[in-house]
């Protein structure tokens, strides 16, 4: 495990990500995925956890106890910005399930529940982490998550890996080794 990508990356990620998180409910034109992507099948096989652990924390607590560089286990929901799912890189935006998105709330008529503009923003921007997998070679894996894996905003999943952040100029950030999709609570 390296214990940081390299500073050129990140600020790619970063710069792409984190215009959604000033933005609030907007446009539903939300997290459809675009671009390319490479390695479906060697992402699914690459990222799908086939024995999750069980019993994880939610993604704030889990970030709260550990210290940048420790292996991590957490869950949360795909959102709290308008498109939190990178389009370029294999990443997303993970928020804790403390946070209500709209949907929860009972406000029916917000084109992007997933944003978390619902919610008290300082709660909001504590409770969202940056989640990316790397290759070998250190640098973020250019496989669209969405188009790959299925993956959509306000879906469930547990992230395994370890913990980067939090940086100077973003919130904690996760290198991802595993992935798992929890189902829909219901």
């Amino acid at each position: 495990m390296q214990s940081s990508p390299s500073r050129f990356p990140l600020l790619l990620l970063f710069s792409g990500l984190t215009v959604g998180l000033l933005t609030a409910c907007g446009s539903a034109d939300s997290s459809a995925g675009g671009g390319g992507g490479t390695g479906g099948a060697d992402a699914r096989a690459g990222f799908l956890l086939t024995d999750p652990p069980a019993d994880a924390p939610g993604i704030y607590e889990a970030v709260r106890q550990a210290a940048p560089g420790d292996p991590i286990v957490a869950t949360g929901r795909i959102g709290g910005i308008k498109e939190p799912l990178s389009r370029e890189f294999a990443g997303f935006v993970l928020t804790d399930e403390r946070v209500a998105f709209c949907d929860e709330t009972g406000d029916i008529g917000c084109p992007t529940p997933w944003d978390g503009c619902c919610e008290d923003p300082r709660k909001l921007a504590e409770s969202r982490f940056f989640v990316f997998f790397f290759g070998e070679d250190g640098e973020p894996l250019t496989t669209n998550l969405q188009r790959e894996l299925g993956l959509f905003a306000n879906q469930r999943v547990l992230v395994q890996g370890e913990l980067i952040g939090p940086t100077s100029d973003g919130p904690p950030m996760v290198r991802a080794e595993g992935l798992h999709i929890l189902p829909e609570e219901g």
